[in-house]
């Protein structure tokens, strides 16, 4: 059986403007410590967002690293928001990572044919390393 060995949680405090439709990043679990030669991550994202005008949708991406820099690693179905809505969405993915010293990752949004800006109302992400 699987045990939890290490985890880390990002939450986004305040609000956060979603610029048209330009990649925004949004939270970060922080470095998660590798404390074994083998073991799965498990990342939770969960964030409420209030599309912008003419929007239709978002995407939410996952990257390894902190930032837009990072590479991305899992990219969330499109989700379909109507123009001037709030949308509450989340995704799960799971790697294994081998003789890795850390992990950090990082949650982004983009709005999808959006005019006017956008507003990540919040946000959280957390990693769970577990054995096995």
């Amino acid at each position: 059986m699987s045990s939890i060995v290490q985890k880390q949680i990002g939450v986004l405090t305040g609000n956060l403007p979603l610029v048209l439709t330009n990649e925004t990043f949004v939270v970060s679990t922080g470095r998660c410590e590798a404390n074994l030669p083998t073991l799965r991550a498990i990342i939770r994202c969960w964030v409420c967002v209030n599309q912008g005008t003419a929007g239709t949708g978002v995407n939410l991406r996952l990257r390894r690293g902190n930032g837009l820099a990072a590479p991305v690693v899992a990219v969330g179905p499109i989700v379909t928001i109507a123009a001037l809505t709030t949308l509450d969405t989340s995704f799960i993915f799971a790697e294994s990572l081998q003789n890795a010293e850390f992990a950090e990752y990082a949650l982004t949004v983009a709005s999808i044919g959006a005019t006017g800006n956008g507003l990540v109302q919040n946000a959280a992400i957390e990693v769970e390393f577990i054995n096995g």
